[in-house]
């Protein structure tokens, strides 16, 4: 069940007012085979090969799965092992260097008419996933396997200094809503709405006035509170219903998709590009100003910043994504993937050391599903995953509110993450013997 509590977290949208600026070709990139929920990709290409941008260099059979295509023309360098931002470990990665060809591999643009299939196999070419968070295959969500009433572009954004998909709507609304057309054709969906916080009232005008001749599409204007723009709270404010739990959208008739994916649905569909940049906001506390940027997949964080970012103190901490679900870096020598949202640089004064838990039941009562986080971490240090699944580890959707206001500063959702890997371990070890 999902249950509110009020939680007003505070916003720090110091780029909400900053065009996107389009970054220079990289000099070198790391792709790492596992970008996405899913199947790892197998490489394609050999050390020594010569690449062009939009090319496939690594793949897979698997249904769950999105090919990761060379954002670059240059040379393949290496093949081997790089840490992964968000798995925590050393994962498969193909270096490549640049050689100065700025030619571009393109899929055959589209056309109406256009079928679902057509929709779903070009998600699939252009190795789309979600830009939101999960990075969970496009061409399977837009495969539903129960009939879906409507299709939701998640505007909400409200995770704190992060302002990509604010800006995504005011500088590609035409390309949102076409994104948001091609998903309803892909699903069945016969309503389709775009949902947004009240804090981007730019964004609502503009697209309201946009969609004014449309009659199945609508903007949702939704309460800026956290975790608005988590999907099971999303379409419990706007639908009133809730997803059971193990359970997902489509079992309420519902189909959630980014804004960033939505565009680059479009981009794939009229265009032929395939997944080889993204839109990031770089922001913190020790940076003097935050930006939004359109990035090259595979490029270095400290290549990303270099020339570009001045810092107003030291900062204590690299966070990739946002401050409440985000995961903190331990090096500038980590690429960006297509699941990286942003990159925040926050000063020391900010964090203290954990202590022990005080039992004074903060983290329940501030999950949205009202799981017990405490719990969980406890069974996780312990090594008792099956304890931890109990007590609601793969139902949470690491909003990190119970991070947030433990006063014991306790990583409640570091936890869960390592809960949810080694749950998929185990799944997948029992599921070959």
């Amino acid at each position: 069940m999902i249950l509110e509590h009020e939680f007003y977290p505070p916003e720090f949208k110091y780029s909400s007012k900053k065009p996107i600026i389009n970054l220079p070709i990289p000099k070198r990139v790391v792709m790492l085979m596992q970008q996405h929920t899913g199947a790892q990709a197998q490489p394609t290409v050999k050390a020594g090969a010569t690449v062009i941008k939009g090319q496939v260099i690594g793949d897979s059979p698997s249904y769950i799965f999105a090919p990761i295509h060379s954002s670059i023309s240059g040379i393949v360098k290496s093949i081997s092992p790089w840490f992964h931002p968000m798995l925590g470990r050393e994962m498969a990665s193909i270096t490549i260097e640049a050689n100065g060809n700025t030619d571009e591999i393109l899929l055959s643009p589209l056309n109406y008419p256009i079928t679902p299939d057509e929709v779903r196999l070009r998600a699939r070419e252009a190795g789309l996933v979600g830009q939101g968070g999960a990075a969970f295959p496009t061409h399977v969500k837009l495969n539903p396997t129960k009939p879906i009433e409507y299709a939701i572009i998640n505007g909400a954004e409200c995770e704190p200094f992060l302002t990509v998909d604010h800006r995504q709507m005011l500088e590609n609304p035409e390309k949102l809503i076409s994104g948001l057309k091609l998903i309803m054709l892909a699903v069945g969906a016969k309503k389709g709405l775009i949902a947004i916080e009240d804090n981007k009232k730019d964004a609502i005008n503009l697209l309201i006035e946009m969609v004014r001749q449309t009659s199945d599409i609508r903007v949702f204007v939704l309460p800026s509170k956290y975790p608005q723009g988590a999907e099971k709270v999303m379409i419990k404010t706007i639908i009133g219903k809730e997803v059971p739990r193990g359970g997902l959208p489509l079992d309420v008739g519902v189909v959630v998709s980014n804004v960033s994916t939505a565009i680059s649905l479009t981009e794939a569909v009229f265009e032929g590009k395939v997944f080889t940049e993204k839109v990031i906001t770089i922001s913190g506390d020790a940076v003097n100003e935050a930006i939004n940027v359109k990035v090259h997949l595979g490029v270095m964080v400290k290549d990303v910043i270099n020339n570009l970012v001045e810092f107003s103190d030291s900062y204590s901490r690299l966070i990739m994504g946002g401050p409440m679900t985000g995961f903190s870096q331990a090096t500038l020598e980590v690429p960006i993937i297509k699941g990286t949202s942003g990159l925040l640089f926050l000063k020391k004064t900010r964090f203290q050391e954990a202590a022990d838990c005080i039992r004074c039941g903060r983290c329940v009562l501030n999950c949205p599903l009202r799981l017990m986080p405490a719990y969980i971490a406890s069974n996780t240090k312990l090594g008792d995953y099956s304890m931890a699944e109990f007590y609601g580890a793969s139902d949470c959707f690491e909003c990190g509110k119970c991070s947030y206001v433990c006063p014991a500063n306790i990583p409640l959702v570091h936890y869960v993450k390592v809960a949810k890997t080694e749950l998929f371990k185990i799944k997948m070890t029992s599921s070959k013997s």
